[in-house]
C-alpha cells in the first residue's frame, strides 16, 4: 500500500498584543523563586532539595520557540509528556504524568492540555518547573512527574497568534489550514479563544492477491480510495479566580467535521 505525499509550509506569528490596568490573579507559591536555589546550567535551577527543577526564559532563549508547547518539547525528558506519556489521566493520585498551567489543572476533556499549550505563547512564560516528590505550594498528589508551566505576572493583556499551513498533494490538489487564537488576562478572568479550518486528502492505493492451499494464485484486487475531509473548530477556555480562592472554569468545544 503506498500513500500520497505532501509538502506542507509552516509558519506561526505572534501579531498583537495589549496592556491594561488590572491585576493578573497567579499562584505566589508557584510564581516565586524558591530558597536555596543551587543553579545547574544557564537558565536550570534545582530547588527543595533536588525534587524541583526550574527552566526559565533565559534557557529557551537558545531555542527558536513560539509556544509553550515548543519550550515543554525542548526540556530534556519531557517530550512523552506531549506524546501521550500522561495517558490522559485525570484526578488526584494519578500514576501518569501532570501537566498544570500556574500550579491548577486544566479542565475539560475534549479541551486537552496539549491543545492548550499550543495556544500560550512563549513570551508568556516565565518559568517551567519539573517536579518529583512533594513540594511546598503545590497540593497536586502524582506517582509520577508534574510540569507547572507559569505565567508571567503583569498587568491584565492579551496575546494574539496565527499558524497557517498549505499542503500539495501528489494527485495535484491544494491543501492546508489556518488557527486564529487569543488569550487574555481581564484580572480574575482569563480566557483563550481559538478558531480553526483545515482542508485534508488521503489517497491510498493496494493490492490484494487470493492464493490456493498450493500456492497458487487465485485472485488479485486492486483497491483505490480519494479522502477529502473538511474541519472547522472553535474552542474556548475560561477561569475565575474568585477573591476567596474558589475557581470557575467553563470550556466548550464546537466542531464540524466532514
Amino acid at each position: 500500500m503506498t500513500g500520497f505525499s505532501n509538502i506542507r509550509l509552516w509558519a506561526a506569528l505572534g501579531v498583537w498584543g495589549m496592556s491594561a490596568g488590572l491585576s493578573a490573579v497567579l499562584t505566589p507559591a508557584l510564581a516565586q523563586p524558591q530558597d536555596a536555589a543551587a543553579s545547574v546550567a544557564a537558565g536550570v535551577t534545582v530547588t527543595d532539595g533536588g525534587n524541583r527543577v526550574i527552566y526559565s526564559a533565559e534557557y529557551f532563549s537558545q531555542f527558536n520557540v513560539v509556544t509553550a508547547s515548543d519550550q515543554l518539547e525542548r526540556v530534556p525528558g519531557l517530550q512523552d509528556v506531549l506524546n501521550g506519556g500522561g495517558d490522559g489521566q485525570r484526578g488526584f493520585g494519578s500514576d501518569g504524568d501532570q501537566v498544570l498551567v500556574n500550579g491548577n489543572r486544566v479542565s475539560g476533556k475534549a479541551n486537552d492540555v496539549d491543545s492548550v499549550l499550543d495556544r500560550i505563547q512563549a513570551r508568556q512564560v516565565l518559568q517551567i518547573e519539573v517536579i518529583r516528590g512533594a513540594v511546598p505550594g503545590l497540593d497536586v498528589r502524582s506517582q509520577g512527574r508534574v510540569v507547572n508551566v507559569v505565567l508571567v505576572e503583569t498587568p491584565s493583556s492579551g496575546y494574539g497568534s496565527v499558524t497557517a499551513s498549505a499542503d500539495h498533494y501528489s494527485q495535484g490538489s491544494p491543501g492546508g489550514g489556518v488557527e486564529v487564537s487569543y488569550n487574555a488576562d481581564m484580572g480574575a478572568f482569563r480566557y483563550l479563544l481559538s478558531v480553526e479550518g483545515e482542508v485534508d486528502r488521503f489517497s491510498s492505493e493496494a493490492t490484494d492477491r487470493f492464493f490456493s492451499p498450493g500456492n497458487q494464485l487465485l485472485e488479485r484486487q486492486i483497491e483505490s480510495s480519494r479522502d477529502k475531509s473538511d474541519e472547522l473548530g472553535v474552542q474556548a477556555n475560561t477561569r475565575y479566580t474568585f477573591a476567596n480562592g474558589n475557581v470557575l472554569n467553563l470550556n466548550g468545544l464546537y466542531a464540524d467535521t466532514e
